[in-house]
């Protein structure tokens, strides 16, 4: 059969004529050239060479350089190196003809459709519109307010890459570029403001700019100007077609965009051409344009010479070599089925040689991950196979021994495959390069065509390689990536490649220089297909091959059909007028052209359902809402052993459709959705669409509708925040001054902050807020300096909140009436130092004198090193005022001031209005019944007079208890110890003797010499003393270290140079202790004030320990009180998000719990609570400290306030005192009290105040709910044996169903255990907690933490699982699972039997993380079941978890990470800057 040279015009002849609305037909240029060449068909293909060449070798001088076809003789394209660069086209500044000129003019007027031949530069005059719209863009800038930019769009993602950079090379504009690859994961609407606000124009995937209008991160009114290249495709539900009726038809007119079309061939279906052309104008809103005279652009565009070769088919008569062997062995395993049909397919047509290649290629391939030529199979596929069948197939193909290829063997390669390597023969030889392509359908026939190209030696000129799309489904398809596509595509540009062998990836779109050959090794089915492969063939004198089986009928009339169709295009074309056309000169130069395309889909033109979000314009449609629904599926949490899809399920009723759609079990809607219509694809879609609207009203997808993985509304944005120094708000690094409230110490102004009538301090009935100090008339406080407090823009918030919290405070005025006497209260300081007597020198009882009654101070220790016994102090308030006229307060303030000053050496001075309270010595003897007489009035008067009388030489046994002073030697004061009466000045030094007067005659000779003092009695007796230590912290149990004692420092005095000082030593020795007890007692009042700030009854030292920071060096600090807090707070944080959100799947709970729990969610309102004024972080130093109000001559004010009143905290530590706080509450009054004072310290629990309410609200908010289980789900349910496992009777076994069921389980009317299980995460990680908390009292916060890490991670508690039996009641349905279990199962089995299961045996298996999650989830369902009741999940945890963890998990044999030591090592050392690469 001959296909006709052309078509009859006669009978298809079209007048011009107008389509609809302004919208007509116009000339095609590529199908109406007249000259086009003859096709010739070979009628046998034995002719197809002379058969005396049959037998030539390839590049010999007897091969003729032509082909001889039916007596007709086609010349082999001869040398044209001088018209043709041998070097490849490179991208390079195009130059407009006169044509492209006209057409641009056009375009600036009008939406139009550029119909130009390949290589005729249809992109250069996109490029020349694009500038033109952007000088028109900025001159409208000025007089508008949106800005808009121009959309480059095509259909394949090389081509992103490709038309970017012609883009950016032939125009100054920012050019941007979009792929699915690069920005689906960043997708959102800041980033699409940014580029239209940024760049000048976007290329980018047709499916990006259609999703990003669906979603409503762009609209139509911000678009310039859509460039759609290869526009042809603009049909049906292609994405160009979606984009156009979804959104451009639907702006008002006025918002528009202007649309330009490329394109070579607008005809892309094989009906009639008016149809189509109709509607390719209608579809896009343009007109269709092209050159005038079409003739002369064949003076720069080449047309290829058309060949047909025929080939007969191949004859097999028994299967042999690998296929035969999958057959017989094989054939049955579904693992394998994807092969076998590729096998199938490749042995039939190609021959057994090219299958047994496949077979052995494709096991090579896929073993590897990888090859070569990228035939890349995923993980995932590799993972559903049967390992042990597709090991078996792989080691019998492996081991098989291919022959080498014979092409003249018929029974090896089929007759097409023999045709194929002949033409390739005569290429190979020719004295023209070649450059060619082939065009195949499948992607494995392009590799085996490779492998035979390179298997053969007459073909080593040929460089073959593959360029296949980088979709494909399936293991049957090799991928290949873009990158990989364009890199072979650069190697034939220069040369490394000179034939590709190529799928429809190359048919159309990609940069491809022109070629001498194009070969359809397989035929086309399209239009479309047909020209844009034909078109490829552009070099002189090209050859475009078409292999056709002989007898094919169908094949030779699809040849027929579109040859009818160019020439009926051709002469409607001819009749349209002149307007619609541009001129053309021949020019000397070659332009080249980019494009692409794809296949068209079903559509319904009559549906056009949509449903608009109006916040963001964003759009449900048909088209959309079935992706939609599966994009929404796949972010829904899930493991590997379940793939979380939509169920859609159609039948058949009459002649209508009934399709069904089940979402999965953690969807936030559960139920059933069902449609019905004329199709099964429409009806598909109308449910899809139905469901994706209800899941955009239950809060499933976003205004933008975009799956809600996380509520931003909720606790703000979770995105790492900086101040401005770059620092992480709420982390370690980050610290601020903060202003300290001693509450013992003043304000900024130097109030006594006790004093504050506003303060109030209180303890009972006791009212601690008046009981130190004594108010000021007319003096105010000052809020919080902003320059102290180092404010960021992030903080302005908190700032403003703290200073609204702490105003100025009104004073109360003083009582006129009073001026006389002071009335103050009595608070007995109790200590037991005298229980362990240091040389008989005992330590004095002191009392505190304050101006209301003492708040209780629990008992607390000191550390004293001298002492064997341990030191506790108490406080002992006597309740009862006492009177004192203000001579008495007086002489009480200045023995205050001297007792102070004493222990400094400094002198300090304090009005008597100031003072914050009184110190007052006792007698000795004295019991628990104090009052005014219990006063040692003397001692007071002593100091009050500073009495410093000379010893009496001759009674110096009476001064035990007396201080004195070496007036020889810089008044150095020394505890009076003994009188030495064997030992006087004379005495010579004592033998061994190491004291000042070491090395000297006696002690008179060591005075006359260094001290210049000359004894005039000789004979008096000596005294032994002891030197006074200077103030050192004694709460820290932490030894202190003593100063070396001076060189010149006594242990003998002569009595003559001394004198008594005033204070006793007893009451010296209690003096040199009250900087550490006023300390204490300054913190314990700070955390008083934090209970009723927070309306908490927490125990005082409880509270103590959890605002005591470990930089205070006090007895304990809040680390522990924090690990058990933090726990804490996540457990009841679970319990609240898990109750109120019944909706939110897992992954949704779990970043909203990050949010609530977070540091600097913590810190913020550990800021708003003002909670650092109440924090001790510092450590007592004697330099520094100073009671309250007591001021020095030397003083600064500025330097007082940054060194006493301010102190540096980080965002971590206040954060780690909110969870301290909450783990004190829990250890005072249970979950009960750990709540209220989550709550008080802006914990978010809504309406919830007590621990009963959990329950209510969840009673309450489920009954308005659909039931989530179905009663018939408890068939799977051997309630009994859970009950034995969990030592707990449920009340609702539907709980537990949904505690065991997996997410694989199919049809389920039960959900998944995702949610039990994240409830489930929470109690277990207090409950361990808590354990650990109580059975290891001394350990470390670090230490604590590992061994929790051992008790709760996935490999424990899997194990746990298979241990009590529960893995048996998992209901999924998952082979692979199930597989996953057994293995492990029989490896614990392995190590019990070895007696190897000791300690954490588990740590080096793979145990499926589902095993743990049913554990975590059935203890969630016993804490539902119970109400929320903490003490029966207690129980149920002590019952089938505590035995396995006291018998496994061991500090001693305890495994820790090497990289956790490590780090926590630093941490501990404060190195915070440790990078792992």
């Amino acid at each position: 059969m001959t296909v006709p040279r052309h078509g009859s015009s006669s009978s298809n002849g079209i007048s011009p004529k107008k389509f609809g609305t302004e919208l007509t037909s116009s000339p095609f240029s590529a199908y109406t050239n007249p000259n086009a060449p003859i096709i010739t068909v070979v009628k046998n293909s034995g002719v197809f060479l002379d058969s005396e060449y049959d037998n030539a070798i390839p590049g010999s001088l007897a091969m003729p350089m032509e082909f001889i076809i039916d007596g007709e003789v086609l010349d082999v394209p001869e040398n044209t190196s001088e018209e043709e660069p041998k070097d490849a086209p490179q991208l390079k500044a195009l130059d407009p003809r006169e044509y492209q000129l006209e057409l641009l003019e056009k375009a600036k007027k009008e939406n139009i459709i550029a119909v130009l031949d390949t290589g005729s530069g249809k992109t250069l005059i996109a490029v020349m519109l694009i500038k033109e719209m952007e000088v028109t863009e900025k001159i409208e800038r000025e007089t508008r307010k949106k800005t808009k930019f121009t959309v480059f769009l095509v259909s394949r993602v090389p081509l992103v890459f490709q038309q970017k950079e012609v883009i950016a090379i032939n125009s100054d504009l920012r050019v941007n570029y979009l792929c699915g690859e690069l920005v689906w994961d960043q997708w959102n609407k800041k980033m699409w403001d940014n580029m239209i606000n940024e760049d000048d124009v976007c290329v980018m995937t047709a499916q990006i700019f259609l999703d990003a209008l669906r979603h409503g991160f762009i609209h139509m009114d911000r678009i310039n100007l859509m460039v759609f290249d290869e526009c042809h495709h603009a049909t049906k539900s292609h994405t160009f077609n979606l984009i156009m009726r979804e959104f451009y038809h639907r702006c008002p007119q006025q918002d528009r965009p202007k649309i330009f079309g490329m394109t070579a061939s607008p005809m892309n279906s094989r009906g009639r051409a008016e149809e189509s052309l109709y509607t390719l104008e209608k579809n896009l809103d343009a007109k269709i344009f092209t050159s005038q005279n079409l003739t002369s652009l064949q003076a720069f565009v080449y047309k290829p010479t058309e060949i047909i070769v025929e080939y007969t088919p191949y004859s097999v008569y028994e299967s042999k070599g690998l296929y035969k062997l999958l057959l017989e062995r094989f054939y049955d395993q579904p693992s394998l089925k994807n092969l076998i049909t590729a096998a199938r397919w490749t042995y039939h047509q190609l021959g057994s040689w090219c299958c047994d290649a496949l077979c052995q290629k494709w096991f090579d391939t896929f073993s590897t991950g990888a090859s070569d030529d990228d035939m890349n199979n995923s993980e995932d596929e590799l993972l559903q196979l049967n390992v042990d069948n597709w090991v078996a197939a792989k080691e019998a193909c492996q081991s098989y021994s291919i022959p080498q290829p014979n092409l003249e063997d018929p029974s090896m390669f089929s007759n097409k495959i023999q045709r194929l390597i002949q033409i390739l023969k005569i290429f190979s030889s020719s004295k023209v390069p070649l450059c060619g392509i082939i065009f195949v359908e499948r992607r494995y026939t392009a590799y085996v065509l490779m492998w035979l190209i390179r298997s053969c030696a007459e073909l080593s000129n040929i460089k073959s390689a593959v360029l296949a799309g980088h979709q494909a489904n399936g293991v049957s398809e090799a991928k290949m990536g873009y990158k990989n596509q364009n890199r072979v595509i650069s190697k034939f540009r220069n040369g490394e490649v000179n034939l590709l062998i190529a799928t429809n990836v190359a048919e159309e779109g990609l940069d491809i220089q022109p070629c001498n050959l194009v070969l359809r090794f397989d035929t086309f089915h399209t239009l479309i297909s047909y020209v844009q492969s034909r078109g490829r063939a552009r070099h002189k004198d090209s050859k475009y091959i078409i292999l056709m089986e002989k007898g094919d009928v169908a094949a030779e009339r699809l040849l027929y059909e579109l040859r009818q169709s160019e020439n009926v295009v051709r002469d409607w074309c001819n009749a349209l007028p002149a307007d619609r056309k541009a001129s053309v000169n021949a020019m000397d130069d070659d332009p080249f052209d980019l494009y692409c395309g794809d296949e068209d889909d079903e559509y319904d033109d009559d549906v056009d359902d949509f449903f608009l979000v109006p916040s963001t314009q964003a759009a449900i449609t048909l088209n959309s809402a079935v992706p939609l629904i599966h994009h929404y599926c796949s972010t829904l949490p899930k493991d590997e052993y379940c793939d979380l899809k939509p169920e859609f399920s159609c039948v058949k009723e009459l002649d209508t459709f009934i399709c069904t759609l089940k979402l999965p079990s953690n969807a936030v809607v559960q139920e059933t959705f069902t449609e019905a219509a004329r199709s099964k694809t429409l009806a598909k879609k109308l449910v899809a669409m139905k469901a994706a609207i209800a899941l955009y009203h239950a809060k499933g997808l976003s205004d933008h509708l975009m799956p809600i993985v996380v509520k931003p509304e909720m606790l703000g944005d979770m995105a790492p925040q900086m101040d401005r120094k770059g620092n992480i708000i709420g982390s370690r690094k980050r610290r601020k001054v903060y202003k300290k409230k001693t509450w013992l110490s003043m304000d900024d102004t130097g109030v006594p902050i006790a004093i504050r009538a506003n303060e109030t301090h209180s303890s009972g009935d006791n009212n601690a807020a008046e009981a130190l100090g004594q108010l000021t008339p007319g003096e105010q406080n000052i809020s919080i300096l902003a320059d102290a407090m180092e404010n960021d823009d992030t903080d302005a918030n908190l700032v403003a909140e703290e200073r609204s919290q702490d105003p100025s405070d009104e004073m109360m005025d003083v009582d006129d009436t009073n001026h006389d006497h002071l009335t103050l209260y009595l608070t007995h300081i109790k200590h037991n130092l005298n229980d362990d007597l240091d040389a008989g020198i005992q330590y004095r009882d002191i009392c505190l004198l304050t101006y209301k009654e003492f708040p209780v101070i629990p008992a607390f220790h000191l550390y004293l090193q001298n002492k064997t016994t341990e030191t506790i102090v108490r406080t002992v308030s006597i309740g009862q005022g006492y009177t004192f006229d203000l001579e008495e307060a007086d002489m009480l303030r200045k023995y205050t001031i001297q007792i102070f000053s004493a222990i400094s050496n400094k002198s300090y001075e304090c009005d008597l209005e100031d003072m914050p309270y009184f110190l007052v010595p006792l007698k000795f003897d004295i019991h628990d019944e104090i009052d005014r007489d219990s006063f040692d009035w003397t001692e007071i008067g002593r100091v009050v007079e500073n009495l410093t009388p000379k010893l009496d030489i001759e009674n110096l046994d009476q001064y035990t208890d007396r201080v004195v002073v070496d007036h020889s030697d810089s008044l150095r004061r020394y505890i009076f110890h003994q009188a030495r009466r064997d030992m006087t000045p004379a005495s010579e030094i004592p033998s061994g003797y190491h004291g000042r007067e070491d090395g000297y005659k006696n002690f008179a000779d060591y005075y006359e010499q260094v001290l210049s003092r000359t004894p005039g009695n000789m004979d008096q007796p000596m005294m032994e003393v002891r030197r006074f230590t200077k103030v050192l912290n004694y709460l820290s149990p932490i030894a202190n270290v003593e100063a070396k004692a001076p060189k010149r420092s006594a242990q003998y005095l002569i009595p003559e140079f001394c004198e008594l000082y005033p204070i006793s030593t007893s009451m010296y020795r209690t003096a040199m202790l009250m900087p550490s007890i006023m300390m204490h007692i300054d913190a314990v009042l700070l955390v008083k004030e934090v209970n009723e700030k927070l309306e908490t009854n927490i125990d005082d030292t409880l509270l103590l320990e959890a605002f005591t920071t470990p930089s205070a060096n006090m007895d304990t600090n809040y680390e522990r009180l924090e690990t058990l807090g933090d726990s804490f707070l996540k457990f009841v944080a679970t319990i609240r998000l898990y109750i109120m959100f019944p909706h939110s799947h897992e992954g949704q709970l779990h970043c909203q719990r990050i949010r609530i729990i977070c540091n600097k969610a913590l810190y913020r309102g550990a800021r708003r609570l003002q909670l650092y004024k109440h924090i001790s972080s510092q450590p007592l130093n004697r330099r520094r400290w100073r009671p309250p109000h007591f001021k020095l001559s030397t003083d600064n004010e500025e330097d007082l306030r940054m060194k006493l009143r301010r102190h540096s905290l980080s965002d971590k530590t206040l954060a780690d005192i909110v969870e301290a706080t909450m783990g004190a509450a829990y250890l005072a009054g249970g979950v009960e009290l750990g709540l209220k004072a989550a709550i008080a310290l802006q914990i978010p629990f809504d309406h919830i105040t007590e621990w009963k309410h959990f329950n209510e609200t969840y009673t309450e908010s489920r009954a308005q709910l659909k039931a989530r289980v179905k009663e018939t789900s408890k068939r799977h349910l051997k309630l009994d044996h859970l009950e034995e496992i969990t030592g707990y009777r449920f009340r609702n076994p539907l709980l537990v169903v949904e505690a065991l069921t997996h997410a694989s389980a199919p049809n389920s009317t039960v959900p998944c255990y995702q949610r039990l299980e994240f409830l489930g995460d929470g109690i277990l990680d207090f409950l361990v907690v808590n354990y650990l908390f109580r059975k290891y009292p001394d350990y470390e916060p670090g230490r604590m933490t590992d061994i929790k890490d051992g008790c709760v991670n996935n490999r424990v508690l899997g194990t746990m699982c298979l241990e009590i039996g529960l893995n048996k009641h998992i209901i999924h349905f998952s082979s692979k699972l199930m597989g996953a279990i057994t293995q492990f199962a029989r490896e614990v089995e392995l190590i019990k039997d070895s007696g190897e299961d000791v300690g954490e045996y588990w740590s080096d298996l793979d145990v499926p993380k589902v095993l743990s999650d049913v554990v975590e989830s059935v203890l969630g369902a016993i804490f539902v079941d119970s109400g929320f009741d903490f003490d029966t999940v207690q129980k149920s945890f002590n019952f089938f978890m505590l035995p396995f963890f006291d018998k496994y998990v061991q500090p001693d044999i305890l495994k820790v990470h090497p990289l956790k030591t490590l780090t926590t090592g630093l941490q501990k050392i404060h190195c915070d800057g440790l990078l792992l690469r």
